[in-house]
């Protein structure tokens, strides 16, 4: 290489050390002014040669903030009229518009449609778009979850009662808007008329009887990413819509910092979740409009090691298509496949003994809510008093070789309201009455079990399969002993050791996630044991 190749190429490296470290510098200046200033900041003193692009980016966004909002038009200095996405585009990196979102909104002013979004665990969307449409609900399924539109505050109240799957129930702001600081956030949250639509007025609002808001925040590829710092500017412009000083109110909760005084100051106050998420600068707000998730039905205050989560277990019944009739879970555990199972045959709602929903707002109803599930009660009562008068027809068995485990299921069956429904015992699989006796059995049974895989629970034989090989092949032999009509679900965290049980016609039904691990659900209609040499 000669002489001038050589000085050239050194040259152009250290203009490109320079470029990328001016360009580092105005990405965290930029950040910086964003997340701290409430207003663009006037020009560096320094010259333009010192900073270099900064400048120009000062420039760039010198207006004010409180002018920048969409569907408008601003001056910028130049005296070019500069405009604004409109409303549900948003301007690609390419140059072209595209659509923001394919769901359409609808305001909440309309009183006639409620824009809602139903999470799940991975794997349950099918599950939870099929109750929605036993709801008579037009769902529109996305991973995560289902959108929807429901008509009217009963019909929320209706899948608060009757969605077994569901694990929150959003409701929608409004669609998505672009924010890129956080005095922008805080302007255009106070612009949304959702709120004085929402929360409940009555009677005026004191610094000390306000509602609770309890925001939760997630920024991924945004320039706001300080999670604090949103979820107070989110406060803040919910105050500032509702008429008030949200400044102010926000200093005085800062006074009172301590623990007690916040609890204190909220004891008797409903609590408002808003979740708040913000990708590639798009901020969409949502409120959930249950007080806890909607897998804890409740009953459930005593737990065994690895308890099974409660729509997890919805949907293994679910999935198998159980309606009711013999059920059997030779490892019950706190009793939780036997508690969704009877409540399914008999037709008691999941959300029967949960807490009003959308308490502290405009369309919650703690009279409607209970009216719904006596409603719901007094038409399964007629199946339910015919078991409760013959105890020797109990169909459904739950058993557990652990004492303790058993005692925790009794207590949950009683709190279910369930206890006179199934009958629970502590026995080991080899002693189990269906298997010892298989005509005692009914003439159609499923055995829906969630045996130990051991990785949750601790065991000096951890990461190998041959300790719980023996169970899984006791497990399969038994099951293939029973007569008439058997079917089979499984969930299992290995499936190679789940198809260790020689169950014919063994196939996957869905797969999803239990305590940090891959898990799937495996089910077989009409099983027989395999007569493979």
């Amino acid at each position: 290489m000669s002489r001038r190749c050589l000085a050239t190429s050194l040259k152009g490296l250290q203009l490109g050390a320079q470029f990328h470290s001016r360009r580092n510098a105005t990405n965290h200046f930029d950040q910086c002014r964003y997340q701290s200033s409430p207003r663009i900041l006037p020009y560096f003193t320094k010259s333009s040669t010192q900073l270099n692009g900064v400048t120009r980016l000062q420039k760039r966004y010198r207006t004010k903030l409180s002018s920048q909002s969409p569907n408008v038009e601003s001056e910028n200095d130049s005296g070019k009229r500069q405009s604004f996405p409109k409303k549900g585009h948003v301007k690609k990196r390419n140059g072209h518009i595209g659509k923001r979102h394919s769901y359409e909104f609808s305001s909440i002013n309309d009183q006639s449609t409620f824009d809602m979004f139903a999470s799940c665990l991975p794997g349950l969307e099918p599950y939870l778009n099929n109750e929605l449409l036993s709801l008579a609900i037009s769902p529109h399924p996305t991973p995560g979850g289902v959108y929807f539109k429901a008509t009217s505050v009963d019909q929320i109240l209706q899948c608060h009662l009757h969605l077994g799957t569901a694990s929150h129930l959003f409701l929608r702001t409004g669609p998505p808007f672009r924010a890129l600081g956080m005095e922008e956030l805080c302007l255009k949250v106070s612009r949304l008329k959702f709120w004085k639509q929402y929360i409940k007025m009555d009677g005026g609002f004191e610094t000390g009887a306000l509602p609770n808001l309890d925001i939760r925040v997630t920024s991924s590829k945004s320039r706001l990413f300080h999670t604090k710092g949103i979820a107070e500017r989110v406060e803040r412009g919910i105050w500032n819509s509702l008429g008030l000083n949200g400044q102010d109110i926000m200093d005085k909760k800062l006074a009172n910092t301590t623990i007690s005084a916040v609890k204190k100051q909220h004891v008797n106050n409903a609590t408002i979740k808003l979740l708040v998420r913000i990708h590639r600068n798009e901020v969409e707000i949502s409120v959930d409009t249950s007080s806890t998730p909607l897998h804890r039905r409740g009953y459930r205050l005593e737990g065994g090691k690895a308890p099974l989560r409660e729509d997890l277990a919805f949907a293994l019944l679910y999935s198998s298509q159980y309606q009711g009739g013999g059920l059997l879970d030779p490892f019950c555990g706190s009793g939780t496949i036997v508690i969704e199972g009877a409540a399914m045959a008999f037709g008691l709602p999941p959300g029967r003994l949960r807490q009003a929903p959308m308490l502290g707002s405009r369309l919650g109803s703690e009279n409607k809510w209970k009216s719904l599930i006596s409603t719901s009660i007094d038409n399964a009562n007629e199946n339910i008093e015919r078991q409760r008068g013959d105890p020797t027809a109990k169909l459904i068995v739950g058993t557990d070789r652990n004492k303790g485990a058993i005692a925790a299921a009794l207590g949950n069956a009683e709190r279910a309201g369930v206890l006179d429904l199934v009958k629970l015992e502590h026995q080991a699989i080899s002693a189990v009455d269906w298997f010892e006796n298989p005509t005692n059995a009914p003439s159609r049974v499923l055995v829906a079990t969630n045996p130990p895989f051991g990785r949750r629970v601790s065991s000096k034989n951890k990461g190998t399969e041959k300790p719980l090989l023996p169970l899984y092949q006791t497990l399969g032999h038994k099951v293939g002993n029973l007569q008439g009509t058997v079917d089979f679900s499984i969930l299992a965290q290995d499936t190679n050791l789940a198809r260790k049980t020689a169950i014919r016609n063994l196939s996957l039904n869905f797969a999803s996630k239990h305590g940090g691990l891959n898990v799937f659900i495996l089910g077989a209609k009409d099983i027989a044991l395999r007569n493979d040499k």
